[in-house]
């Protein structure tokens, strides 16, 4: 468990996938996705945890996970989704 939330956190897509399809990725090389392996750690734990309660497992191999670091992102708003949320504002109910 911990091996494969590892190698999702050092850059490794999927699983399944060992190579990139694209020359530019084969350039670039891997990058890390911790906020990935987080999710996919969060999402596993979570299943284990369900099966333990429908009696379908006695253990939970996922409950020894540790979060990664995530850096926050700074998001940016297109026009249009400004536009749209200026209407929403404008014509939001005030209370």
């Amino acid at each position: 468990m911990e091996k494969l939330l590892t190698k999702i956190a050092a850059g490794r897509a999927r699983p399944s996938k060992a190579k990139p399809n694209n020359r530019a990725r084969k350039l670039q090389g891997p990058k890390p996705t911790p906020v990935r392996a987080n999710r996919v750690g969060e999402v596993l734990r979570k299943m284990f945890t369900l099966a333990i309660g429908w009696g379908m497992r006695a253990d939970n191999p996922a409950s020894g996970f540790r979060r990664r670091i995530e850096n926050e992102r700074e998001r940016f708003l297109t026009p249009d989704v400004g536009i749209f949320l200026g209407l929403a504002v404008t014509y939001s109910p005030t209370s």
